[in-house]
């Protein structure tokens, strides 16, 4: 799987153990993998350092204003957050898939360091 964020035009490509900052994380990346064209596919980006946090579904892209808010589900103190889940991606167009949680950038409180970010493709 490649993930690649658009910082200013730049293309960033997320590796494994890179470090980037919420600023380079503004976007929804795009994310390329080779799919079967008998399969879908879900697509999860998750935060294990996650502290204990609210924010409103819809994400900072404001695509869905006023709905519930989301929660990590875990117990405290720090909590596993999805961040966006795709469901029913056909082959390897995530475009063509459900947004299911709508994505929301990497958005660590002040102080607590460098959090760790996981795509998972399952």
């Amino acid at each position: 799987m490649k993930i690649v964020y658009d910082f200013n035009g730049v293309p960033i490509e997320a590796n494994d153990g890179c470090t980037l900052t919420p600023k380079h994380t503004k976007h929804i990346p795009k994310v390329e993998f080779k799919g079967s064209t008998r399969s879908s596919y879900t697509l999860i980006m998750v935060n294990p350092d996650g502290p204990a946090v609210k924010v409103k579904d819809g994400g900072m892209n404001g695509t869905s204003p006023g709905k519930k808010s989301r929660m990590s589900v875990f117990s405290s103190p720090n909590r596993h957050f999805a961040h966006w889940v795709v469901v029913n991606i056909p082959e390897n167009d995530i475009s063509a898939g459900h947004n299911l949680l709508p994505y929301i950038p990497a958005c660590p409180l002040s102080k607590v360091g460098p959090q760790i970010y996981f795509f998972l493709l399952v």
